[in-house]
């Protein structure tokens, strides 16, 4: 990312995009004459005030970024790419025009493209006509250049809340749940709001870049391995700190692990982690799984309820689209169903990393451990 500030710069950018659509129209046009958008010395001055301080490309050509006002301390968060009028209240981010002044910095800044869909004739008919060359030329109007770039839209953080705070990505997430705008599978407003928490905690330890894609995907399954490889980053931690616990020591956590695996040559097995993970659930979160219709135990209705039966049958699941372990049947839910599998799944993700911010766990831990 770039940072411009010299306006000659900046409109050869802007126009750039358009000649090399241009490149292959079947009619010689006049490529590369001056051309530009006029900004007043104020407005000017307002957009080299803007800082862009942060971005985030998202996986289905999404763009997310944040903008520091620094003029009037005020800070914008922008996503860019949601081809569609916005409509939605959040007492976080307030709409906003986009003015000259954002668009700018945003598109110079990010190096944003008119869209490759744009016809060619409109181009050369609205913004190549006219150039420097033409007697009586003042600039291109704004909303004519602008409405060939994919749709920006604009919203000013308001100050006060625990989500003002958030990293971008975090607020990426939250505005994708706030507006369903870009999200893959149409989620369920429960899980929505457990997402929404999820994103406003910060965890230090969890990756949201992985979060964020999950509501993205457009498969259910994939949905779930996202969310399920955000918990198993911590099943080396959460299963150490319990031997810790247990044996009752004062050595560190580092120490313990080094002891446990290098001089005892002890081993951590995933089922395992899992199924103490499920331990430590609340029953209310387990008996979620045991109402999903395929769940193995509703076939076996005569059977005792078995200890554990709940953290084999998720385990089975990961393994079954991980490395092609087809269960009994194949795993088809229902679209119901596959919200109650990923509400769960994010219950238990956000009660390990709860954990690890309550024992103290570190982010630095977690992953130098993932190395051995």
């Amino acid at each position: 990312m770039k940072r411009m500030t010299n306006f000659i710069g900046m409109n050869k950018s802007i126009f750039q995009g358009f000649y090399d659509l241009m490149n292959e129209y079947p009619r010689e046009v006049r490529l590369h004459a001056p051309r530009w958008i006029s900004l007043n010395d104020e407005e000017k001055a307002f957009c080299n005030g803007l800082y862009l301080k942060d971005f985030f490309k998202l996986e289905n050509g999404l763009v997310s970024c944040l903008i520091e006002d620094s003029i009037n301390t005020d800070k914008y968060f922008a996503i860019i790419g949601v081809e569609k009028d916005i409509e939605f209240y959040s007492e976080i981010l307030i709409p906003q025009s986009v003015t000259k002044e954002f668009f700018f910095r945003i598109v110079c800044d990010l190096a944003i493209q008119p869209r490759e869909s744009s016809d060619r004739y409109s181009i050369e008919n609205e913004l190549l006509f006219e150039s420097r060359e033409t007697v009586g030329y003042a600039g291109h109007e704004y909303d004519v250049v602008k409405k060939y770039f994919p749709y920006i839209h604009l919203f000013k953080i308001q100050e006060g809340y625990v989500e003002s705070d958030m990293p971008l990505i975090n607020l990426t997430g939250y505005f994708l749940c706030e507006h369903k705008e870009g999200i893959g599978v149409g989620y369920c407003e429960e899980v929505l709001v457990q997402y929404k928490e999820i994103f406003t905690l910060n965890f230090e330890t969890l990756n949201y870049n992985a979060l964020v894609r999950s509501l993205i995907n457009i498969y259910y399954k994939d949905v779930f391995m996202d969310i399920y490889r955000c918990i198993e980053y911590l099943y080396k931690a959460y299963n150490i700190n319990e031997i810790k616990k247990n044996l009752k020591t004062t050595l560190s956590l580092d120490d313990v692990y080094s002891t446990v695996t290098s001089q005892l040559g002890y081993r951590f097995i995933e089922s395992k982690s899992i199924n103490k993970i499920f331990q430590d659930m609340p029953s209310s979160v387990t008996t979620k799984l045991r109402n999903i219709e395929l769940f193995e135990e509703k076939e076996e209705e005569e059977e005792e309820k078995e200890d554990g039966k709940e953290a084999k049958w998720f385990y089975k699941i990961r393994n079954s689209l991980v490395h092609g372990r087809r269960m009994e049947k194949e795993l088809q839910l229902e679209e119901k169903d596959w919200f109650v599998l990923l509400g769960v799944s994010l219950e238990i993700l956000k009660m390990v990393h709860q954990y690890a911010k309550d024992h103290n766990i570190s982010g630095d831990f977690i992953h130098q451990i993932q190395k051995n």
